[in-house]
């Protein structure tokens, strides 16, 4: 993810570390391709954390950039990371699970967007880029 890999995975990581523990996990090979055998979308929100973030069933290794998702009549754009749009504006994003996450730069996507665990969720128009 382009937004918080230092601290889901890094950090963590650094720690055990410094500690002396190994890297968790297994290791995997350099062509490993974990979207792979996932399920098909769940076009719905799954998760929304404090911040207001509201993350869905959509793959991010499947989302196509130059669509909207629609979300209670309204279309958000995607955007690489939180600085590249405007404060107060809505956007979607593929965080560090590889999901498509629905936000809003300083802002609460939930509140602004009226959205709740269950709501539902497009593939919205695309844009021409």
């Amino acid at each position: 993810s382009n937004s918080f890999h230092g601290r889901d995975l890094f950090a963590p990581v650094a720690g055990m570390l410094h500690c002396g523990n190994g890297p968790p996990g297994v290791p995997r090979s350099l062509d490993w391709n974990r979207y792979i055998d996932w399920p098909d979308p769940l076009l719905e929100i799954i998760y929304i954390d404090n911040y207001g973030n509201a993350m869905t069933g959509i793959s991010g290794y499947s989302a196509k950039k130059n669509f909207d998702i629609e979300v209670n009549n309204c279309y958000v754009g995607y955007a690489n990371t939180f600085s590249d749009v405007s404060i107060g504006q809505p956007f979607w994003y593929v965080n560090s699970n590889g999901l498509v996450e629905i936000a809003v730069n300083q802002g609460s996507a939930a509140e602004i967007l009226s959205l709740v665990v269950g709501s539902s969720i497009n593939i919205g128009k695309n844009r021409e880029s």
